[in-house]
């Protein structure tokens, strides 16, 4: 879980929403899916989506329990990868890296 000095924490509260993927390889099992939260601010309502990635023994759980419009608490980390677009153009993805779901 957590170490006592980690400062990349992320709590998450929200739907589960479309498709979730999992992904076999030869080391572990990674699951995805969309987290969607929502926040109130001036009496309007503001929807954000999260990617969130679920690895080994916990994404086969998950993946086997989940379904769209659960609703849940994603506890872990954050993290962005930098990648090339096949334009040539940088993108950047952002994820939540999950050590436990509620």
């Amino acid at each position: 879980m957590y170490e006592e000095k980690d400062e990349n924490r992320v709590e998450l509260r929200g739907t589960v929403e479309g498709e979730m993927k999992t992904f076999t390889g030869a080391k572990s099992t990674k699951l995805s899916f969309r987290l969607v939260t929502v926040r109130n601010y001036n009496g309007q309502e503001f929807k954000e989506t999260h990617n969130i990635a679920v690895w080994g023994e916990k994404a086969e759980r998950a993946a086997a329990r989940l379904r769209e419009g659960d609703r849940l608490t994603v506890h872990g980390r954050i993290g962005t990868r930098k990648y090339q677009k096949q334009d040539g153009t940088d993108a950047y993805f952002t994820e939540i890296t999950a050590y436990s779901l509620l």
